[in-house]
């Protein structure tokens, strides 16, 4: 980065937050991506994982295509964006460095540099963290522990908040409901 850019120092605030900010943005998103594919699908098919096991697989030929199909979803946005880079979307860093006033030339190849960046920092992400989490799901002894795969519920701040609403108006309502239906049963067995 500080050989093609000539930063000097390059762990400077005003060099380092920005370039490390876009690409942590994008490297985040497909990673994301990419675990949430390999864990669902490692979840939806654990017998098909097992049986390649059974058949003497070892654990990463046992996930071989649970990592493959990950890794491309994971990869299909990023490689889309450089198709069209330059040719039908202008980033954002670029216009505004030429906005600012800054060559295009220049401005074109900082994009270039902050893409080549981009790609080689989500490919990097992406490869180890399915790695990891593959090598999780096995034991010191090559078994697959189907333990560990949970399903996560997700809910948002949100709805947790409506369905807690809900249910405690729920409760509130049948609680009152009772207890007036309790008075209406003692009104009616006084003389």
């Amino acid at each position: 980065m500080s050989f093609v850019l000539k930063l000097n120092p390059f762990w400077l605030p005003y060099y380092f937050i920005p370039l490390i900010s876009l690409i942590l943005a994008r490297t985040l998103i497909n990673l994301s991506i990419g675990v949430n594919v390999f864990l669902k699908s490692v979840y939806e098919n654990p017998s098909l994982i097992e049986d390649r096991l059974a058949r003497g697989a070892s654990a990463y030929e046992a996930m071989g295509p649970e990592i493959t199909s990950s890794i491309n979803v994971a990869m299909t946005p990023f490689i889309n964006n450089m198709r069209v880079l330059g040719l039908v979307a202008i980033p954002g860093l670029m216009t505004g460095q030429i906005l600012g006033g800054v060559a295009p030339e220049l401005a074109a190849k900082y994009q270039l540099i902050i893409f080549y960046m981009n790609a080689s920092a989500t490919t990097l992400s992406v490869f180890c963290a399915i790695y990891l989490s593959c090598h999780a799901l096995f034991d010191d002894d090559g078994r697959f522990c189907r333990w560990k795969l949970c399903r996560r519920v997700q809910k948002d701040v949100l709805t947790s908040f409506f369905i807690g609403g809900k249910d405690f108006f729920q409760n509130l309502c049948n609680g009152a409901l009772k207890r007036k239906a309790a008075s209406r049963f003692n009104e009616d067995e006084k003389p």
